[in-house]
């Protein structure tokens, strides 16, 4: 299956657990992805960022 372009999710991930089987957090994991896929098709611009609320409006509210 294509994430993007050309770049495909199973050899990204394989690589990923290949390097490194452990992450330190989630950022860590991140910055890996986007250096891997960067790595793979160089004319593919990976964006980091959050945003901010997206999962605030999926969780219940503790008041209710």
């Amino acid at each position: 299956m294509l994430l993007v372009g050309s770049v495909c999710w199973d050899p990204v991930l394989a690589r990923l657990a290949a390097l490194r089987p452990v992450f330190r957090s989630e950022a860590d994991f991140r910055q890996a992805f986007a250096r891997e896929v960067r790595m793979q098709d160089p004319t593919v611009h990976v964006g980091l960022g959050t945003r901010p609320g997206a999962w605030d409006a999926a969780r219940p509210s503790r008041d209710e």
